[in-house]
């Protein structure tokens, strides 16, 4: 069962599951194009434009709302209202959409950032507003900052270099509905789905070549 929509708050999950099946017969689609939005300052743009750096240290609770990576439709399996997190990632949102918008496949985000520890984690949820401020959760993904290079051999974070990552989602297939915001967040936590880092990380984004 799909969690109760007046404790998810978005009242989404319902609503999708009645929703129709997206399928390509080839894949990458030629019906599909690729969007990019430049993170600003809290704000999802079209264009890139310099802004100040912006920084988080997430706070080792957050990922209450991130329900369980598999679902067993079993109560709590399901992602919860995103809000519940919000407060401990940076928030960068789209205008409202003026028509609906179908994402198939796999998102993913480029980031130029830095961290203070020697180890760390990026965390990337795409999120969708309704016009009420309830948020659902389109997909996510995570970059072990000692993975940047390899998958086998780790290598240590020098603390306050700048380093380019890219956050891949998981693949998802979701329509975003005319009046609602794609919202990003980024977090250095993501308890209980990834282990805290041995430090509490700061994390320092530059807005205008992230996106």
């Amino acid at each position: 069962m799909p969690p109760d929509p007046e404790i998810v708050g978005a009242g989404r999950w319902l609503d999708m599951w009645r929703e129709r099946l997206a399928g390509a017969a080839f894949w990458p689609s030629t019906n599909i194009t690729n969007t990019s939005l430049w993170l600003i300052q809290q704000t999802l743009e079209a264009d890139a434009v310099s802004a100040a750096e912006l920084a988080i240290c997430s706070p080792p609770s957050f990922g209450a709302a991130a329900g369980d990576m598999c679902s067993f439709a079993i109560p709590g399996d399901m992602a919860a209202d995103c809000r519940i997190d919000a407060a401990g990632a940076l928030q960068f949102k789209a205008a409202p959409l003026e028509d609906a918008l179908d994402i198939l496949g796999q998102p993913s985000v480029d980031l130029k950032v830095s961290a203070d520890q020697a180890q760390g984690f990026v965390v990337a949820l795409l999120v969708d507003e309704a016009p009420n401020g309830a948020q659902t959760l389109i997909a996510r993904g995570f970059c072990n900052l000692n993975h940047r290079i390899s998958d086998i051999e780790p290598t240590p974070i020098t603390p306050g270099e700048e380093m380019t990552v890219t956050v891949p989602m998981y693949g998802t297939g979701y329509r975003v509905p005319p009046g609602h915001r794609i919202v990003l967040q980024i977090a250095s936590a993501y308890w209980p789905v990834l282990w805290p880092a041995p430090e509490p990380v700061t994390l320092t984004i530059r807005p205008g070549q992230s996106q």
